[in-house]
């Protein structure tokens, strides 16, 4: 039995619309995926960022560098790391970008003076 032309034609329109909505529907879809990514990569760039912005005590710079943290104190004295952040009643800080950027490359072996 075969479909008069009008059915096949309108049979014909329904399936490109069909696959065009299919095919709009997928995109949205890529963009939203890729939306998603670009938003989770951006927040922990931020939180890198804001790590790189912090302020450390010798305790926390010691352990981010693997070193005791009588080392910190001597490379303080040996000017191997930034002057420190000074605060009422002693207490010292470091700008961890700081830290990064005057170590360089080339961090200190452990008990060098």
């Amino acid at each position: 039995m075969n479909a008069d032309p009008i059915s096949l034609l309108i049979e014909e329109q329904v399936k490109e619309h069909v696959s065009g909505l299919m095919e709009m529907i997928i995109n949205q879809a890529k963009d939203a995926m890729l939306t998603e990514v670009v938003a989770v990569l951006g927040e922990q760039h931020r939180d890198l960022e804001s790590m790189r912005d912090e302020l450390v005590s010798p305790a926390e710079v010691a352990q981010r560098l693997s070193v005791n943290r009588r080392t910190i104190y001597r490379w303080i004295d040996s000017k191997r790391l930034p002057t420190p952040i000074r605060l009422p009643g002693g207490k010292i800080l470091f700008r961890w970008r700081e830290v990064l950027k005057y170590l360089g490359a080339d961090r200190p072996a452990d008990g060098a003076a």
